[in-house]
């Protein structure tokens, strides 16, 4: 090898503080780009949870469709009698989504037991019911973005050790503000931990033991939200997480009470809070075991999706103000929405 080609040779290899500049260069590039991506992911999961909820809408206009009514946010057992509990909406629209097989084998007119959407067997629920949702996952009840549990009653058999899939949407069945008093019952000072505290209404579309006509939202479809997310965590004065869902660990299935006795609502919520509140210590929201007014807020930063009652989906941002969203929230109140 002569002189010349030594020279080529050496010219073309790289000394060690060129590779480690290359090695810099690209380490800025990745932590430039890495937020990029993972904004877009972020928004390709927010899409998909509109899409949820837009799948939630169009089934529950179905519903409307074939009965002329729209469905409860949920309804007690036949067997209508204290302590014996009913499912929720979720339950009530399966088959306009694609799920009419697992309506039509659950048990709705508790032949089995009393119980109805209480799905775990210590001896109370029903175990048929819970060993047909044992592992059921349906896909349009989860927003992928929500970091929470997908299965709840899992140490219980059934539905367990699979569990009940717990939803990260609820119904709204009002605000808390609604102006007509007979729709607004204040539970706040309810010493039971087995009996709610906070504020339940029914001047809003999903409520309780009751059906809700199109006619009746005279407020306008456009103007009035039927569900919200419920994706994200709640956060204690300690800073620890907590999953502060409407089922309350209980799952997609779980329903009100009898008619006289209710004092807690499922899988629905009424509305006292902001978009993405998450101080659990609120009245309503962290009680013991259960709170009426599970705020509405999600995974996603700055708001939470919501449903309109026309099938609409929408983002709110989380500087919506507590007079807009309780108007949004309420049918018939006649506010103009600011």
């Amino acid at each position: 090898m002569n002189l010349a080609s030594r020279s080529r040779d050496r010219r073309a290899a790289f000394t060690l503080v060129e590779l480690l500049v290359v090695i810099a260069i690209i380490g800025v590039l990745v932590a430039l780009l890495l937020p990029a991506v993972q904004a877009a992911r972020e928004a390709a999961r927010r899409m998909s949870c509109q899409n949820n909820l837009k799948q939630l809408g169009l089934a529950v206009h179905n519903y409307e469709s074939t009965h002329k009514i729209l469905p409860p946010g949920g309804m007690p057992s036949p067997r209508n009698v204290v302590g014996n509990y009913g499912v929720s909406w979720f339950a009530v629209i399966l088959p306009y989504m694609e799920n009419g097989a697992l309506y039509d084998k659950f048990d709705f007119a508790a032949t089995t037991s009393a119980q109805t959407g209480v799905v775990y067997y210590n001896g109370f629920g029903n175990a048929y019911n819970g060993n047909l949702v044992r592992g059921k996952f349906i896909q349009p009840f989860w927003c992928p973005s929500s970091p929470l549990g997908k299965f709840v009653m899992k140490t219980i058999d059934p539905p367990g050790p699979e569990g009940v899939m717990s939803p990260t949407y609820a119904g709204i069945s009002g605000a808390a503000t609604h102006p007509v008093g007979g729709s607004i019952v204040n539970v706040d000072s309810q010493s039971n931990p087995h009996d709610a505290t906070g504020i339940l209404s029914k001047s809003g579309v999903l409520t309780s033991s009751a059906y809700v006509k199109l006619g009746e939202i005279t407020d306008g479809t456009s103007n009035t939200l039927m569900a919200g997310e419920q994706s994200g965590f709640c956060i204690t004065a300690a800073g620890a997480k907590v999953d502060c869902r409407s089922d309350f660990g209980h799952g997609f299935p779980m329903g009100p009470e009898s008619y006289v006795n209710n004092k807690r609502d499922w899988n629905i919520t009424t509305v006292r809070y902001g978009i993405n509140t998450r101080a659990w210590e609120l009245k309503g929201i962290g009680d013991v075991y259960y709170g009426n007014n599970r705020p509405i807020q999600s995974a996603h930063p700055g708001g939470a999706n919501v449903l309109h009652a026309d099938g609409a989906v929408r983002f709110l941002v989380e500087s919506t103000s507590l007079q807009a969203l309780s108007d949004l929230c309420n049918r018939d109140d006649g506010n103009v929405i600011q």
